[in-house]
Parts: C-alpha cells; sequence; structure tokens
C-alpha cells in the first residue's frame, strides 16, 4: 500500500475558517462523488490543523499549514491511473485550485510503517471517533543515505521512541510515513524524508506527549543522531474520514 500525503495552505484571500468549511463541506463529499477518481483508491482521510487556542505555539508548529490530505492507493500505477483522469482535472483539479495555493505545497507518497497500536476489542470510540494527530516532518542528516536513515528511524529511533514514559501514557498509535523517491507529475514536493505520525485520543494529551518529547534532552540527543533537528517541522490535527474502511 502506498500513501499520498500532502500538507495543504489557502489561496490567499481565504480565512482558515472559511476554507476549512469548504475543505470539508464541498472538497470532501465532491472526491467522493467522482468515481472515475476514487476507484483507484483505497482511502482517504482529512486531517485539520488545530491552531491557539486549542494547540500551544510550539516552535516547530508550521500554523501556514491549514490541513494535511491523506490518500491511499495498492500501488504507484494505482496513483498515476488516478491523477490521470480527465475527471479529476476537470472537478477535483479545479477545485483545488479555487482554494488552495500550490507554491508552498508540500507533497508526496510513502510507505507506511505502523509501530504501535493500542486498540482493543470493543473500543469503539478509538475506532470510529476522529482522532487527535501530531504529523513531525523529518529530514534525515547531511551526508547520510535515506534508506539508512529510514532504516535506522525504524530499527533504532523507533523502539527506543516506544520506551519514552510519556509515549507509553499519551499515544495510541504511531506510525512511520517513510518517504518514496517516486516523480508522478503533481504539484509539489518534500523537503522531508520522514513524517512521524503520533495518534492521541485528545488534543490535550497530544499537548502534552509533544511538551514532554521536546524538552526531553535524551529525546533531543537520540533524534539528533539521525535526523537534522533544526529542519523538523509538526502539525497538530484532528482527522476525518472521507471513505474507505475503517482502522483496524
Amino acid at each position: 500500500m502506498i500513501k499520498l500525503t500532502a500538507a495543504l495552505s489557502p489561496r490567499p484571500g481565504w480565512t482558515v475558517p472559511e476554507w476549512l468549511i469548504h475543505y470539508r463541506e464541498r472538497h470532501a463529499p465532491l472526491t467522493a462523488a467522482v468515481t472515475n477518481f476514487t476507484r483507484h483508491g483505497v482511502r482517504y482521510l482529512q486531517n485539520y490543523a488545530l491552531h491557539a487556542p486549542d494547540v500551544p505555539a510550539f516552535p516547530d508548529r508550521d500554523d501556514s499549514k491549514v490541513a494535511v490530505t491523506e490518500l491511499w492507493f495498492e500501488d504507484v500505477a494505482a496513483i498515476r491511473a488516478a491523477y490521470s483522469e480527465p475527471d479529476y482535472f476537470k472537478y477535483l483539479r479545479t477545485d483545488e485550485l479555487r482554494f488552495c495555493s500550490f507554491e508552498p505545497l508540500i507533497a508526496g507518497l510513502a510507505r507506511e510503517v505502523e509501530l504501535f497500536n493500542t486498540p482493543q476489542e470493543g473500543d469503539k470510540a478509538y475506532v470510529t471517533l476522529p482522532r487527535h494527530k501530531i504529523f513531525a516532518f523529518r529530514r534525515r542528516r547531511e551526508g547520510t543515505d535515506i534508506a539508512a536513515f529510514h532504516a535506522a528511524w525504524e530499527k533504532e529511533r523507533g523502539p527506543a521512541m516506544l520506551a519514552f514514559a510519556p509515549f507509553r501514557q499519551w499515544v495510541r498509535r504511531y506510525v512511520q510515513s517513510q518517504m518514496l523517491d517516486e516523480d508522478i507529475g503533481l504539484p509539489g514536493g518534500v523537503d522531508h524524508d520522514l513524517i512521524d505520525e503520533y495518534y492521541f485520543d485528545s488534543a490535550a494529551d497530544a499537548v502534552a506527549f509533544w511538551s514532554a518529547y521536546t524538552s526531553a534532552t535524551e529525546m533531543a540527543a537520540e533524534d539528533a543522531k539521525h535526523a537534522d533537528t533544526a529542519a523538523t517541522w509538526t502539525i497538530f490535527a484532528q482527522e476525518h474520514e472521507v471513505f474507505g474502511p475503517l482502522p483496524e
């Protein structure tokens, strides 16, 4: 399974509330209705960025981003087919140009690696309610091969993070999205090599975890072994399922 992740910014003249209403109430159902596009996909999530007063002004938080789109496909060929459909250009690209700014668009393909998940049998709130998330966009240290960075973050950094007490207290799910070197001709690009995705029951839990994480000297030291920590940036968000299977 391959995932397209896009961090979005509004076109000039759009307020954040206006933009979110359009994204949620027009663009989401429009996308679901364009069957010549969606037939190639598996799942579509919208993640609405949280700003003050819901989330404090962490230094690494990018307030210019108002949402993160996640679209899953079986493979790269399916993504290419979806974004080559005439109906994509007729309906979806036309709408995207209406409310999104493409110049600061951060978009790329990734392979997901799940390292931690805590749902219990019958835990309906976790499965069906919108989850809160932190997207931490990370870049490898200069001189490090991307494959080596992915391997080290998955096999070394990930397990160490799971042992961090605040992680065990607040994080419900943890996924690494490892970026792929694939150009499918879409606008935007990436300046990161991996996205850490942390799931929580509430925005308060997300804030508590990130406050503990960013103030822990041992976490900073471990991050710096593999990543360019000065290049890390984050988005706090709440997700909304547009179509696709419920998470396991």
